[in-house]
């Protein structure tokens, strides 16, 4: 009987301790100015913090005029998912919308809110829409998808202001595998707003760390690939690091994550250098160092780190030579941190 009831009470303790636990980054998103009848997106990360399998029930929204989307399957301890409120801009005026979020972490829901103003037209596009080709107008001409898990797919949206006489129809030339895009709508009118979604596959990158490429807006039929309508595109993958069984681990700690090489001349190499130091108790390993910018040059006085051990992290340039990049002027490094496998160095130029 003793053996009996101390099994029973064993696999109660065990049940016990594995419980989910939700841990939502932000609860709240405003989407700011929508065109009238352009559906505006919110998107929230739900995260396990829990040691059992987090499952979301079901989401509601207070109202018929938003849409959500969840994590059908369950989300497992450490990992994250995704919750998407879709917004249907059919009334005029400020919104404050809220969703309940049911889990199986917790008996009451959690209340997602999502708020902007919708309005009939902008009156200053090119204060929302920075970057010209030609009469079209982009809210940005650099997409990066940062902290991709394996797995993930991820979307972002570039905002399409239609300068032009005619309805146009966005669409984007030398898309990679990994890319897919879709325009909302499809055509957009004369002075009217919409936007391209690039939704990631990162399952189809071809590399762990930094993947960068160059897509192109076409603005008419048989447009060429130029630079006046060149996006960049990045895009970083994270790897799954597991805590040793022992409880030990590195920690990447840098002296910087800012480099200032603004000072010198514009045609003479300006450097500086940055020391990282394993503040852990295990051997900390470099496995990825890459630079964002092309015109950056980096190295690494070494790529393998016991605990106590530093190395020198150099970087310098020519900052004629890096100006004209479109994207952002980063040094990555992927280390085998489990807590922040991902350290980027912000290069001031």
């Amino acid at each position: 009987m003793k053996k009996i009831l101390f099994f029973s009470f064993s696999i109660l303790s065990l049940c016990i301790q594995a419980q989910p636990r939700a841990v939502y980054p932000e609860t709240a998103v405003q989407t700011g100015t929508l065109l009238w009848k352009m559906p505006g997106k919110a998107v929230f990360k739900i995260k396990n913090a829990g040691d059992g399998p987090l499952t979301v029930g079901r989401v509601e929204p207070d109202c018929g005029c938003m849409a959500a989307d969840w994590p059908r399957s369950a989300i497992a301890p450490g990992e994250e998912g995704i919750i998407t409120l879709l917004y249907d801009a059919e009334m005029l005026g400020h919104f404050d919308k809220a969703a309940a979020v049911w889990t199986n972490a917790a008996d009451e829901p959690v209340y997602l809110r999502f708020s902007g103003d919708v309005v009939r037209e902008k009156a200053e596009p090119s204060a929302d829409f920075p970057v010209e080709i030609g009469d079209i107008r982009l809210s940005t001409n650099n997409v990066e998808f940062d902290d991709v898990s394996l797995g993930a797919q991820q979307t972002l949206s570039i905002l399409v202001y239609n300068g032009t006489k005619q309805s146009y129809s966005p669409s984007l030339m030398h898309l990679p595998r990994y890319l897919r895009q879709q325009s909302i709508p499809e055509n957009i009118r004369p002075g009217r707003v919409g936007r391209i979604e690039l939704t990631l596959n990162s399952e189809e990158l071809p590399t762990m760390g930094l993947t960068q490429t160059s897509i192109y807006l076409s603005r008419f039929p048989g447009d060429r690939v130029r630079k006046e309508n060149e996006i960049g595109f990045s895009a970083t993958l994270l790897p799954e690091i597991q805590a040793s069984a022992d409880g030990r681990a590195p920690v990447a700690a840098l002296s910087d994550t800012r480099a200032d090489l603004s000072s010198g001349t514009e045609n003479k190499k300006a450097k500086t250098e940055i020391i990282l130091t394993n503040k852990g108790d295990a051997t900390l390993e470099v496995q990825t160092l890459q630079v964002y910018n092309p015109g950056l040059s980096v190295s690494l006085s070494r790529r393998k780190l016991e605990p106590g051990q530093q190395a020198v992290l150099k970087i310098s340039a020519v900052r004629s030579n890096v100006r004209d990049f479109k994207g952002s002027h980063r040094v990555l490094l992927i280390t085998n941190d489990p807590k922040q496998p991902k350290q980027t160095v912000e290069v001031v130029l």
